[in-house]
This record gives structure tokens, C-alpha cells and sequence, in this order.
């Protein structure tokens, strides 16, 4: 049982790793395109999509992580809810 928790959590924490790697990426690509003059509107757009479908993928699945969290603090073996959801928060 101790094995699969620790999956568990660590499943957690490589997604939050992941997530913030993703996320560093969209703010380096937002950056150049800011510090960039002669971007093209069309390629803005394109890099402000991108931006917004990571946004938008990573807030639905904090969800899903957030909701779990909320599950397993409401089971009597929460040994790990807390420690995570204060990361995930």
C-alpha cells in the first residue's frame, strides 16, 4: 500500500515538474515575441494560440489533480493530501 502512495505522489510531483517546465517555455516564447518588433501579426496570433492551448490543457488537469486531492483528504489513511496540495496550490 506504502509503494502505490508513493507512486501516487510522485506521480504528482513529476506532472508539476513537467507543468512548470512546459509553462517556463510559453513564458520564454511570450518574451521573444514581446521583445521582437518586427513579428508579424500572423505569427503572433500563432504564438498566442500556442499559449493559450497549454493554458488551457494544464489548468483542465490541475483540476483533475486538485479534485483527487480533495478525495483522498476525505479518506482516513491522508498521510499525503496535505504535503501536496500545498505544491499544487
Amino acid at each position: 500500500m506504502e509503494l502505490a502512495d508513493n507512486n501516487y505522489v510522485e506521480g504528482i510531483y513529476g506532472f508539476l515538474g513537467n507543468t512548470l517546465t512546459e509553462l517556463s517555455k510559453v513564458s520564454s516564447r511570450l518574451t521573444t515575441l514581446m521583445s521582437t518588433p518586427g513579428t508579424s501579426l500572423n505569427d503572433k496570433a500563432s504564438v498566442l494560440r500556442d499559449v493559450r492551448n497549454y493554458m488551457y490543457s494544464y489548468s483542465d488537469l490541475l483540476k483533475e489533480v486538485k479534485t483527487s486531492l480533495r478525495e483522498e483528504e476525505l479518506s482516513t489513511d491522508n498521510r499525503y493530501g496535505a504535503k501536496v496540495r500545498e505544491t499544487v496550490n
